[in-house]
């Protein structure tokens, strides 16, 4: 962790320069980079397991004791992670400074990350690592790592919704845009979400069965994939900011102290480490749906589905509670909810727990309640994350126009 927050004070600066930096500066990171890359895939691939062999190191003999890890496999899953980090940071200069003027800030993303991701997921359902008696424990998680590592190198994330997102710097039209137009494009997403559950619950070992990764999870993937690419150009992008001919070179330092001197931002830092702590844990959700009530099919559809819609009707009223409350009203009353509801959920599994069929529908009523005091907060909890990431980028951007 304390290795991520030193990658992301250089993320931060390319992202600010929109990868176009000078010379030296760029051909320095690259040189980071590369040498990033050597050294996780020389961690990756040294014989390390005959390196250590017999050592009686207590820290060695400690982590050879784990179950699923060694000490050779954790300096493996290591340098995974510090190969990631300069693949991801070479990648991040060299495809915005070559797609963004042509697709965009946000989009130019999809076209780099399509083809490769698309790959990854058919490698991730065919790899033969799944074969038991081919490899022990121990290879099958670090390999695991490494194959999850490189398949979130390419991220293929929801960028035409983050463009309608920051699409006005005018508070009332994002909202507007954020409630309606992308509600109602959520629809298909939830047709295919009861539609894809029902096709599992036909295969024979359901959730558990390798045919969901190697032929239902890649083809619609990959249909949707398409589908993307062929409407992200009819997408325009609208951000508040200074239109990239108008760019002007924020200096490294200037970047980081103008992120240092935002509260905000270490608010969500506090936040993420003290979330970083349940990082592991299943999703109440999943062990709800999946390993308490076992559902697959056409009863996992019409839940899941019944508990996402409980949230759509809220969130049409979204202009309307965010003139009529402050953000903070709305942030504090969402996590009075959540706190309220999941008290109630672990009272009743206290006091009733051998009553199944009472805590399951206790369970469903409450996440269906909460998902309904959920929308509008998000919506809000996005705009937020526009006026902290953006507009004081904006801001620094003028500033800096300004000493020019």
């Amino acid at each position: 962790m304390p290795l991520s927050y030193v990658w992301t004070l250089i993320w931060w600066f390319v992202c600010d320069n929109l990868g176009f930096l000078p010379k030296k500066t760029e051909r320095k990171l690259y040189i980071l980079y590369m040498c990033m890359i050597a050294g996780g895939l020389f961690m990756i691939f040294f014989p390390f397991d005959n390196l250590l062999a017999g050592s009686t190191n207590r820290f060695v003999l400690f982590m050879n004791g784990l179950k699923g890890i060694s000490c050779a496999s954790a300096i493996k899953i290591l340098g995974t992670n510090i190969m990631f980090n300069g693949w991801v940071g070479a990648r991040n200069i060299f495809w915005r400074k070559k797609l963004i003027p042509k697709f965009g800030r946000y989009k130019y993303s999809l076209y780099c990350d399509a083809i490769p991701k698309v790959i990854m997921v058919f490698v991730l359902g065919w790899a033969p690592f799944y074969n038991v008696g081919t490899y022990s424990e121990v290879d099958r998680v670090w390999i695991a790592n490494l194959l999850f590592a490189v398949y979130n190198v390419f991220g293929f994330l929801n960028n035409m919704e983050t463009c309608t997102q920051n699409i006005s710097p005018n508070v009332r039209e994002r909202i507007f845009v954020r409630s309606y137009p992308i509600k109602l494009s959520h629809i298909f997403y939830s047709i295919f979400n009861m539609i894809l559950p029902i096709i599992i619950g036909k295969l024979k070992y359901k959730w558990e069965d390798i045919a969901l990764f190697k032929w239902v999870i890649p083809i619609s993937f990959l249909v949707f994939v398409v589908l993307t690419l062929v409407f992200a150009g009819r997408v325009k992008e609208r951000i508040p900011q200074p239109p990239l001919e108008k760019k002007v070179q924020i200096n490294f330092w200037d970047g980081m102290f103008g992120v240092m001197r935002n509260r905000y931002y270490w608010i969500y830092t506090v936040v993420g480490l003290l979330d970083s702590l349940g990082n592991g844990m299943l999703v109440f959700t999943t062990v709800l749906y999946l390993y308490t009530f076992r559902l697959s099919g056409a009863a996992y559809s019409i839940i899941v589905a019944l508990v996402s819609f409980a949230g759509t009707p809220p969130d049409l009223f979204t202009p309307y509670f965010i003139k009529r409350f402050t953000y903070k009203q709305i942030m504090v009353f969402f996590q009075y909810s959540r706190a309220i509801g999941y008290s109630i959920i672990v009272c009743v599994y206290w006091f009733f727990g051998e009553n199944l069929m009472l805590c399951g529908i206790v369970s469903v009523i409450m996440l269906f309640i909460m998902e309904m005091f959920k929308t509008v907060p998000t919506a809000v909890n996005h705009d937020m994350e526009i006026r902290i990431a953006h507009l004081p980028r904006h801001r620094l951007q003028r500033n800096a126009s300004r000493t020019v």
